[in-house]
């Protein structure tokens, strides 16, 4: 990040040989338009910290934009409407930059379910880009938003017809995945418990099979392929752990699509995906196989470290003592590291080992290239992991959207004794000592 400063030159270095040492954000002097731009973009790739710290020195009104993106992030969705149309307002309908807050207002409203604003905000965004400078995924990205939502404007929304929490068993798959046995329309159906899936996804046979009413056509993002075909469905109802929700929404994906290139086999029928799992508002993943929904039980006063960016989870953590938003996945049954880290941390892939490795996902699978980091350390909160090997990507497949996202997977949440997700604080919280930490510690000296 840069930030322009006035002062002479010794006196700016002492400035900033302040701010390192009491570990404070620190700005010379005001930003501009442009830096507001660079970290309104950068937030949307979860990093969220720097669009925080530069929001009181932005010059206006994008100070109102940063907030609406901020409160978007935790989940305050009529407030980041609400502070993003105060800055169309005061920016003026007509400009470039009314594309960066009409995809606040998108985001915003799709976490809420309000799929009809969403469509429109999205399709607002789209028509100043046709105008206006744009890089390829900003249009893609507000392009897939916009069909989709508009696929689901006519949907009713997802509402909680009960919930009295219980715990229910779930088990790691044969790549390592998290199923549990879901009631969708009253029949059980095997599951992936997905928090890095936008939306739940289900096969199309599975889907006549339960009942669901399938809808209009979408095209959506996948790691493994640009866009994916799809269609949408409703459940009419979904029960998993005592919460009875109806008006679900699915995606359909053909059957072969979800089917995985792992030796052996492997299919996926349906993924339980983000708006489900939030309406838990807070689950803890235990080590002994039980789901536990634990709505309320939550501290307040405890630092958060999850945010929404866009329709994306995201962590807070340090790998290797590098800060590092981490997209939180626990359908990745290991972590990795974006072409984006590796550009930006060059002194971490030398002499480094690179192999050839292949990303499956909804739609197919591609291959990449990536250096294996060995022994890294991995940091959330006070607690830490060491993973034998972490793969950083060193350039993207061109057939896949680059989305510039770093993964923590099941190899760093299955560290722990158990796991939980705070939908209410926004916290990702990771209980006891990490068993890799621990069977580390015992081998190495300090």
């Amino acid at each position: 990040m840069t930030a322009h400063s006035k002062l002479p030159r010794a006196r700016a270095m002492s400035v900033a040989a302040l701010c390192l040492l009491l570990s404070l954000p620190c700005w010379a002097g005001p930003l501009s338009a442009d830096d507001a731009r660079e970290r309104l973009r950068e937030a949307a790739d979860g990093n969220l910290s720097a669009l925080a710290d530069a929001t009181a020195v932005l010059p206006a009104p994008w100070p109102l934009l940063a907030q609406a993106r901020q409160a978007a992030a935790q989940l305050h969705e009529r407030q980041a409407i609400s502070l993003a149309e105060a800055f169309i307002a005061q920016r003026g309908g007509g400009t470039c930059d009314t594309a960066l807050a009409q995809r606040v207002i998108a985001d915003a409203a799709f976490a809420a379910a309000d799929y009809a604003r969403a469509a429109a905000a999205a399709q607002a965004s789209l028509h100043v880009l046709a105008r206006c400078p744009a890089d390829r995924d900003a249009v893609e990205g507000s392009q897939t938003l916009a069909t989709l939502a508009a696929a689901l404007a006519s949907a009713p929304p997802q509402r909680v017809q009960q919930f009295t929490p219980a715990p229910t068993a779930f088990a790691r798959d044969k790549v390592g995945l998290p199923r549990a046995s879901v009631l969708i329309n009253g029949r059980a159906q095997e599951s992936v418990l997905d928090t890095g899936a936008n939306l739940s996804v289900i096969s199309a046979s599975t889907a006549q099979r339960l009942g669901l009413q399938i809808g209009d056509e979408a095209a959506v993002g996948s790691s493994s392929r640009r866009t994916v075909a799809t269609r949408v469905a409703i459940a009419d109802r979904l029960q998993l752990a005592g919460l009875d929700l109806r008006n679900v929404v699915f995606l359909v994906l053909d059957d072969a699509q979800l089917d995985m290139p792992v030796p052996g086999g492997y299919h996926i029928d349906a993924i339980i995906g983000f708006p489900v799992l939030r309406a838990m508002g807070r689950i803890r993943f235990g080590g002994d196989g039980q789901l536990q929904p634990q709505p309320g039980a939550g501290a307040a006063d405890l630092p958060r470290n999850l945010a929404l960016a866009g329709s994306d989870l995201f962590v807070d953590a340090r790998i290797g003592g590098i800060e590092v938003p981490m997209h939180l996945d626990s359908g990745a049954s290991s972590s990795s590291l974006s072409a984006h880290f590796a550009r930006a941390h060059p002194q971490v892939l030398k002499d480094l080992a690179v192999t050839r490795q292949r990303l499956a996902g909804a739609g197919g699978s591609s291959e990449r290239a990536v250096a294996q980091w060995p022994q890294v350390t991995v940091q959330i909160g006070g607690q830490r992991a060491m993973l034998p090997s972490l793969a950083v990507t060193l350039q993207d497949p061109t057939e896949v959207s680059v989305r510039n996202q770093c993964v923590l997977g099941w190899d760093v949440l299955a560290a722990f004794p158990a796991w939980t997700l705070d939908f209410d604080h926004m916290r990702l919280e990771l209980e006891g000592i990490s068993t890799r930490e621990a069977a580390t510690s015992v081998t190495t000296p300090l």
